[in-house]
């Protein structure tokens, strides 16, 4: 039996709308933590990975969030401890930084780019 382009989109439209009306019925989706991009040179690091990362702008208040001992560090794709990923961060000329938060305001991850070959 041949199919038709006709039949074969179709049948992928049909796909499409039983997987969305699926996925609807599964409820609300809500988030765990929620993403701030920022940039390393607008980051104060605290000594110690118990402390708060201050994430500020020129056009906004500084705002702070608690590190656990839960907080995952990365830089680049590469897992790194809190040391190695602050002393990467500090005095870094500027790249892009992600934190992710929690509604409480603790820190689940950070991800810092890796600096650019010269």
């Amino acid at each position: 039996m041949m199919i038709t382009r006709n039949q074969a989109f179709a049948l992928f439209v049909s796909a499409t709308l039983l997987c969305g009306a699926a996925a609807q019925a599964a409820g609300p989706i809500t988030p765990v933590d929620f993403g701030i991009e920022a940039s390393t040179d607008k980051v104060l690091m605290p000594s110690s990975s118990i402390g708060s990362v201050v994430l500020t702008c020129d056009t906004c208040n500084a705002r702070s969030y608690r590190l656990t001992s839960g907080t995952l560090y990365k830089i680049g794709n590469s897992s790194a401890s809190f040391a190695e990923f602050a002393a990467n961060v500090r005095g870094a000329p500027a790249r892009n930084l992600m934190v992710f938060v929690k509604p409480d305001k603790t820190v689940t991850r950070m991800t810092v780019s890796i600096a650019a070959a010269k």
